[in-house]
């Protein structure tokens, strides 16, 4: 019993974990630290501190490119995402439907066959002035 509960927190803490890392196929993962900041009106971002301390905000807007072979209403369906515009075949701006789960959502979508690239469409730096 005492091992079952030990695992089932080893796993809640990795998956905690999972959501505040940036995948780059290639590249080394990037950990991003939740930074609590308040919205500025009309802008739904969630706050970030990336390793060498810049503030980033994050989203809910994927920008998705895929093969035009898959089916993306499917892959839509299976990563609760919500189509906002095509900008050309296979290349679409994306919503997603929980805003804290914008990071995680675009590293499952890296791992699709047939995505090859998924990245938040919109990431602010705030600059120190």
């Amino acid at each position: 019993m005492r091992s079952i509960i030990a695992l089932f927190f080893v796993l809640a803490a990795v998956g905690a974990w999972a959501e505040n890392l940036l995948i780059k196929p290639g590249e080394p993962p990037v950990v991003l630290t939740p930074a609590p900041r308040a919205d500025q009106p009309g802008v739904a971002l969630t706050h970030y501190r990336t390793p060498d301390g810049a503030l980033v905000g994050v989203s809910n807007r994927i920008l998705l490119r895929i093969d035009t072979s898959l089916d993306l209403p499917t892959l839509l369906q299976r990563h609760a995402l919500v189509q906002r515009k095509v900008f050309d075949q296979g290349l679409v701006l994306v919503e997603v439907t929980d805003r804290s789960r914008t990071l995680d959502t675009v590293n499952r979508l890296i791992q699709e066959h047939g995505v090859i690239y998924a990245h938040p469409d919109f990431v602010r730096k705030a600059q120190p002035r």
